[in-house]
C-alpha cells in the first residue's frame, strides 16, 4: 500500500541521510533515484535499496557495523521488515547489522543462524543479578550494599542494565 511504500522510502532516505553524514562523499550517484523513487513506486524504491547496498559494497572495503536501533518501533511495517531482511541477507561481509530491539523481530533468522553468521542476545543475558549490582557498586565507588538492597534494585528495573545506570546512581540517592 502506498503507507508501506512511503514507509520504506523514508527509512532508505534516513539510511542514506546517515550514512552521508558520517561519509560526505557516499552515494552521489544515489541521489537521482531516490528523486525518482519519491516519484514513483514501489519498484523504484526496492532498485534504490538494490543500489544502496551496491554503494555500500563498493564504497566502504573495511569492516563496519550498522546499528539500527528500537527496531520494535518500525517492525510492524512489512516494508521495513522487507527492507532489514534484504540487508541481513546482502550486506557485503564487511558489514556488520545490528538490530536492537525491545522484542524479537520477526525476521527469517534460519539461514544465519544455520551458517553461524548470527549472534542473538537475550534479555536474560542482559539482566543483571544482585550479585552483579553489588559489584557494579563497588566498581563505582559506592558504600557496599546489602544483598536486600541489590534485590530490591533487581525488583525495582528487573534488572535493566540502563535502568539501573540511569536510575537513581548507586550510592548518590535514597533508593525508593
Amino acid at each position: 500500500g502506498v503507507d508501506s511504500d512511503s514507509e520504506l522510502l523514508w527509512v532508505l532516505c534516513l539510511l542514506l541521510a546517515e550514512l552521508r553524514q558520517s561519509f560526505h562523499t557516499f552515494g552521489e550517484q544515489l541521489v537521482p533515484l531516490l528523486n525518482d523513487a519519491a516519484e514513483t513506486s514501489t519498484e523504484s524504491s526496492h532498485r534504490l535499496l538494490e543500489a544502496l547496498v551496491a554503494a555500500i559494497s563498493r564504497e566502504f572495503p573495511e569492516r563496519f557495523v550498522l546499528l539500527l536501533c528500537h527496531y520494535q518501533e518500525v517492525s510492524e511495517y512489512p516494508e521495513i521488515t522487507a527492507l532489514v531482511q534484504y540487508l541481513l541477507h546482502h550486506l557485503p561481509e564487511q558489514g556488520v547489522l545490528v538490530l536492537e530491539s525491545r522484542e524479537v523481530p520477526e525476521l527469517d533468522f534460519a539461514s544465519l543462524l544455520a551458517g553461524r553468521a548470527m549472534l542473538g542476545i537475550g534479555q536474560d543475558l542482559l539482566r543483571f543479578s544482585p550479585q552483579a549490582i553489588r559489584a557494579l557498586a563497588q566498581v563505582q565507588g559506592s558504600r557496599p550494599l546489602s544483598e536486600e538492597e541489590a534485590e530490591q534494585r533487581v525488583s525495582a528495573f528487573d534488572g535493566w542494565i540502563p535502568g539501573l545506570l540511569w536510575g537513581p546512581r548507586l550510592g548518590e540517592a535514597q533508593f525508593l
